[in-house]
């Protein structure tokens, strides 16, 4: 009864893990202590079924919201399980990586593993940051699955082929969750296997394991994919062309070199810690990235004997730079939120360069390491400020529609239910810089050019219950009524036609009129 209970627990569930969840509150303590609707949480906070992602072929996702965490989009809860799952998951690298008890270096080092601001663009959908942060442990459980199967192997001994079928599994899981956690799983593996061929420069063989990477990978794609068509059968849906609407593999035939220049792009500003991404420049993340590289590269110099291997391992630095925007070659530009490599190849350049041995490189790293923490805690705050500035202009805006709508009826009765129709969108104009392609920032009054249904759900979320959407009919003989309306918030910008009420909050037509 006083035993110190089971080694796993001891290792998993004791000092390191507390510790780990200290530094992730502090460094997400805005985001813990504050409740902020975000877009999509409109529609979330009420949502009964998770079918809906299904049909964007992410079924870990739906048994995830349907069997574990059924409210997503709520206080606290989603952002803090993503802790727990993250830190978890960092343990579990860090063993895979052969550290056992992790030192000081590897506390320092975990923000920018769990905290790295791009985690805050996918943090603005509560619905998706609760499941990825198990995506993110099943990444890692792959990549302590796929080095077993390298070592088993190497030495010939019994258990590989459940290694790897181990890891087909766990990157199917991942995948399965948000698609783009396959290319974590991608960063980790190359990760492990330089790590691995500089520690073992005479019995590694890291062209023949970075095949094997390449193949289990894609038999996870493959189990993937088969369960996806499983999930699709047995409930009935159809897929919505969510990966199809990602990957425009026409478009990179027509303009491969346009696709390629765009993900270039898109990769400089991520890695250069710019502005336009994060909302400020951080310039000790490409520091800590160059430190990293040039620290690889002389160790394979000076330990790896073979001029093919050094050759090999070089070219897979390259590729691990490269692949965190891979599907952006594809796509022409993906949203920040869907980089979730990037936390994990950025960590491993990290501790390359605090490990190096070499003193000036990791005196450089401990500086560069600073700088990164000082700003990602900064740049994930910059967010939290533009979102307090406009979710208080929704709130303030709600309210005067509703007292609008209210006035311009001949009895108004707050047990009816009355028709809406929103034409436009008011834009909100921070005085930040607000984060490229993120939801941060931006008013349920501006997305989508204007939608009706996010606007209607987010003011009953707020308390305005007898409030519904215009029929689709209605709305379409509305825009010629609209065409006459003054902006809001002149006078006539809220008028009763036929039994609706119409607000005009601009002057070009909002969703879905919007659209081609």
């Amino acid at each position: 009864m006083c035993s110190e209970g089971p080694e796993w627990i001891r290792i998993w569930i004791g000092p390191r893990l507390l510790t780990l969840l200290v530094i992730f509150t502090l460094c997400y303590f805005h985001a813990l202590a504050n409740y902020s609707l975000q877009i999509d949480d409109e529609l979330a906070s009420v949502r009964s079924d998770p079918g809906v992602w299904l049909m964007q072929g992410r079924w870990g996702a739906y048994l995830f919201e349907r069997w574990v965490v059924s409210l997503p989009a709520i206080p606290f809860a989603a952002l803090f399980i993503f802790g727990v799952f993250s830190s978890i998951a960092y343990l579990v690298l860090l063993s895979a990586h052969g550290v056992v008890r992790p030192a000081v270096i590897h506390v320092l080092s975990f923000p920018v593993f769990a905290a790295f601001p791009t985690w805050m663009h996918l943090a603005a959908f509560s619905a998706n940051i609760a499941a990825a942060g198990l995506a993110l442990l099943f990444c890692c459980l792959f990549a302590r699955a796929f080095v077993s199967y390298v070592d088993a192997t190497t030495s010939r001994s019994a258990g590989a082929l459940t290694h790897l079928m181990r890891a087909v599994v766990l990157a199917a899981l991942a995948t399965s969750i948000y698609q783009s956690f396959v290319i974590t799983c991608a960063a980790l593996g190359l990760g492990l296997l330089v790590a691995r061929a500089l520690a073992q420069p005479e019995a590694s063989r890291p062209l023949r394991d970075l095949v094997m990477l390449m193949l289990i990978l894609c038999l996870a794609v493959a189990t993937y994919w088969i369960m996806n068509s499983i999930f699709l059968y047995a409930t009935g849906l159809r897929d919505g062309g969510y990966v199809g609407n990602i990957v425009n593999i026409r478009h990179f035939f027509l303009d491969p070199l346009g696709m390629v220049r765009a993900a270039l792009r898109n990769m400089a500003a991520v890695y250069g810690g710019s502005a336009h991404v994060f909302g400020m420049n951080i310039l000790g993340f490409p520091l800590l990235i160059l430190v990293g590289i040039v620290a690889i590269g002389a160790l394979t110099i000076s330990v790896v004997p073979s001029f093919a291997k050094r050759a090999v391992i070089l070219a897979m630095i390259g590729v691990l730079v490269l692949v965190p925007f891979s599907l952006d070659i594809l796509s022409g530009g993906m949203p920040v939120r869907t980089m979730v490599a990037v936390p994990s190849a950025v960590w491993f350049f990290t501790m390359a360069g605090l490990t190096s041995g070499q003193y000036w490189l990791e005196k450089i790293s401990v500086v560069a390491l600073l700088m990164s923490l000082l700003g990602l805690v900064q740049a994930n705050n910059l967010v939290q400020s533009v979102d307090m500035a406009v979710r208080h202009h929704d709130r303030q805006l709600a309210a005067d529609l509703y007292r609008r709508i209210a006035e311009v009826q001949e009895s108004f009765d707050s047990h009816k239910i009355y028709a809406v129709d929103i034409h436009g969108a008011l834009p909100f104009q921070p005085l930040q810089v607000r984060p490229m392609t993120s939801t941060w920032g931006y008013s349920f009054f501006e997305w989508d050019g204007g939608n009706l249904l996010r606007m209607v759900s987010y003011m009953r979320l707020l308390g305005y219950t007898n409030l519904v959407e215009a029929s689709a009919d209605r709305r379409r003989a509305n825009l010629s009524i609209f065409s006459a309306m003054p902006r809001w918030p002149a006078p006539g910008s809220v008028v009763v036609h036929e039994g609706n009420t119409l607000i005009k909050l601009g002057d070009m037509p909002g969703y879905p009129f919007n659209v081609p």
